[in-house]
């Protein structure tokens, strides 16, 4: 039963910053303080909130499922009245999300302490629009009369997603910028929770800058979807974006994968041979919260020679 706001109080919903976060990371902030709740979004993964999640998670568990489960441990420290973590069926029709983010709600219910609820909306664009999904949310948090009800959440959705779109359009300008630029430029492929959690990540993109390379990310590349093999609706807009980007003018790409995602070790070859078929140099990166800052430097510089 969810806990509605009254006049006199406001709910406090404490968002981790991982997983989910990444694919929509101004929606559902907004949304919420729209809503007239406030808004608590765990900080940038840190050391400590990776040994936390790695403690308590399974040891078959993705690093990035290990993170969540940290941050989510740090949001309950916090006065919050409810976690959000979605249970993410399907971000596009006819297809469907890693496995694991059908049961995040549950691990998050696992560990939660009583007195935190678990915000738990089904999105499944199988079977219901996102806005649906985001109207029933919205209904569930606000009370009064329903027509005025109906205004707040219509409003809250209209501005979140016009802010997601706005960064959105930002992100395509941007690689609109350094596709034309003349410096020698690399793509970074990967899952958005990989390509922007620098502590994940080891900051790969700041290493590759001082190394004189112009770094794009793939998921700021515009591109029309197309169905691909993959069942998989992450795999399929990666599978997309590479082909796509490998049309253009770049030196070279790399792909960041976290060990035990299924989804990339079946993508992994088809990515690759998509750049080795244009003879763009390509290198694949395994990562896991044991990889080594070092390691992962002397990769690089070897990969940077051969783009000279």
């Amino acid at each position: 039963m969810v806990k509605k706001r009254t006049t006199k109080e406001k709910l406090t919903i404490g968002i981790p910053r991982a997983l989910f976060y990444y694919k929509k990371p101004y929606f559902w902030p907004t949304f919420f303080e729209e809503l007239g709740c406030s808004v608590i979004i765990s900080p940038p993964t840190q050391r400590e909130i990776l040994e936390t999640g790695c403690k308590n998670s399974e040891i078959e568990s993705c690093l990035p499922v290990k993170v969540l489960q940290g941050h989510i441990f740090y949001l309950l420290d916090k006065k919050i009245d409810y976690l959000f973590v979605p249970r993410i069926i399907s971000l596009r029709e006819n297809h469907s999300s890693c496995p694991k983010f059908f049961g995040l709600p549950d691990l998050a219910k696992l560990v939660s302490k009583k007195e935190v609820k678990i915000l738990s909306p089904t999105i499944d664009f199988n079977k219901e629009d996102f806005n649906k999904t985001a109207f029933w949310l919205g209904w569930s948090l606000t009370n009064g009369f329903p027509l005025k009800r109906f205004k707040i959440i219509k409003a809250a959705y209209k501005n979140a997603w016009q802010k997601e779109k706005q960064a959105k359009e930002e992100l395509n300008k941007n690689y609109l910028n350094q596709i034309e630029s003349l410096e020698r430029k690399v793509v970074l492929i990967s899952h958005p929770y990989n390509l922007y959690d620098d502590f994940i990540n080891l900051k790969i993109k700041e290493k590759l800058e001082k190394n004189g390379l112009e770094v794009l990310t793939i998921d700021a590349l515009p591109f029309e979807f197309q169905t691909t093999f993959s069942h998989w609706d992450f795999a399929s807009e990666m599978l997309n974006q590479a082909k796509e980007i490998s049309k253009r003018a770049i030196s070279g790409a790399i792909q960041i994968s976290s060990f035990g995602c299924g989804c990339d070790s079946v993508i992994k070859e088809f990515i690759e041979r998509i750049f080795r078929e244009k003879k763009i140099p390509f290198l694949s990166l395994m990562i896991d919260e044991h990889t080594a800052e070092a390691g992962l430097i002397t990769r690089l510089e070897a990969f940077v020679d051969t783009l000279n």
